[in-house]
């Protein structure tokens, strides 16, 4: 629903985030394996995903947080890489773009069903620094330097399309290139020349012409905005040091860089979360994984962002910010003796399915059960008037009610009400 500037705060998708500005969190470490460039994502449901290229082959391989720790590395691509990218598609399709060290070319593969496809052919010709970007539109597009120029090709649905110039207004190597929600462009590259770190925006959709924002030699670099896109994050390797830093631009000025490691550390990737916090991985001296967290904001609340009822008027639900799905609503079932159990399929209000498993609680004045399909059978009392069970992924709740003569007679209806509560990513 877009974010909006609240003084130092930011109302980001319903939800207020108060501006709290900690420092970088300790590093943490992991010697799963020896990382060389990496790319990291964080998927819709908070789980986060890793693709590097293995020291010594120079192999691609993916690694899965669980648990607080990533997992092993299983290869995704099983030959030389120079460079790559790794982003999640409009549709949610994750993709992995690379260039082969054996001839240059261009190459995609995308993940899908717990498999990674076979790689297809994007450019067929010598590019490096492959970058995936997401347009304001939606469209989705495959950058890459070619000729020490950026150029892009966008997704058709079925593959990348004819190749367009999108910035020449420098010789560069290495570059990120980001679109803030007003529109604009913002693109942080090395130069060629001396390897300095330059700096370019578009105002109207127009280049402004690149500024130095590092006079001094540098590689590995990456950037993204915070949540409020008012700042500015730019990692780099200092060439001198070969230490990465992180230094900030307010719009104004670049602030001193700041050293994120006491040791020699390189190909770093930063990620703005979806918490509003700057995450940063980066390979130290020995190869091994280091990351470290910003934290910026902290949510003062939990907010409605959507909420609406059935044609029917029979039922209603509320979305909220964090992530919490609430529906409930009332319906009948015509009883009589000659059937002593009669169904009630419900189909549930909210455009956005349950993801995962959600509780139902339904209550009548005769008896009544949550039936299939359950994950657990499951019920607070599925002889009474009260009935509990926990279902999963699910567009509808099947209630059973049970005719008993006592609460009325031949054909009676008989009412009851239900709620369920789960969460919508």
């Amino acid at each position: 629903l877009g974010r909006l500037g609240v003084g130092d705060a930011v109302l980001a998708d319903g939800e207020l985030l108060a501006n709290i500005e900690k420092s970088w969190q300790n590093g943490i470490g992991s010697s799963v394996d020896t990382y060389a460039f990496i790319k990291h994502v964080e998927m819709p449901d908070g789980s986060r995903r890793l693709l590097y290229k293995r020291a010594a082959s120079n192999y691609l391989f993916e690694s899965v947080l669980a648990g607080g720790a990533w997992g092993s590395g299983t290869v995704v691509l099983s030959e030389a890489a120079a460079t790559f990218d790794y982003a999640l598609r409009p549709d949610g399709v994750l993709c992995a773009a690379y260039t082969k060290m054996a001839n240059g070319k261009l190459y995609q593969k995308t993940f899908s069903g717990g498999a990674w496809s076979t790689e297809s052919l994007v450019v067929d010709a010598i590019v490096a620094n492959p970058q995936f970007l997401i347009h304001n539109d939606g469209t989705f597009s495959l950058l890459y330097n070619r000729d020490n120029y950026i150029y892009a090709a966008d997704w058709t649905g079925t593959t990348f399309g004819a190749e367009y110039l999108i910035y020449d207004g420098d010789y560069l190597y290495e570059f990120c290139v980001k679109q803030k929600n007003g529109g604009e462009y913002t693109v942080v590259y090395i130069s060629t020349a001396l390897n300095y770190i330059r700096f370019d925006t578009t105002i109207d959709g127009e280049w402004v012409g690149p500024t130095t924002c590092r006079p001094s030699s540098s590689f590995s670099v990456d950037m993204c905005y915070d949540i409020s896109e008012r700042t500015l994050f730019v990692a780099f390797t200092d060439a001198s040091t070969n230490i990465v830093n992180i230094t900030i631009y307010d719009g104004a000025s670049w602030s001193t860089p700041l050293p994120l490691s006491t040791e020699a550390s390189n190909f770093s990737s930063l990620l703005l979360m979806q918490d509003g916090s700057i995450n940063i991985l980066f390979s130290n001296a020995s190869g091994y994984l280091v990351e470290r967290t910003l934290q910026r904001y902290a949510r003062v609340g939990a907010g409605i962002i959507e909420s609406g009822e059935s044609s029917d008027g029979k039922s209603q639900y509320q979305k909220f910010s964090d992530g919490t799905l609430r529906q409930w609503g009332w319906d009948y079932v015509t009883c009589s003796a000659s059937a002593a159990y009669h169904t009630k399929n419900v189909t549930l209000p909210s455009p956005s399915p349950f993801v995962g498993e959600f509780d139902v609680l339904a209550n009548t004045i005769g008896q009544v059960t949550v039936a299939s399909p359950t994950t657990r059978a499951q019920f607070v009392n599925n002889t009474g008037p009260l009935g509990w069970g926990r279902m999963v992924n699910s567009t509808t709740i099947q209630l059973v009610s049970r005719w008993v003569a006592n609460y009325g007679g031949t054909n009676y209806q008989n009412g009851f009400s239900w709620e369920a509560i789960g969460r919508w990513k």
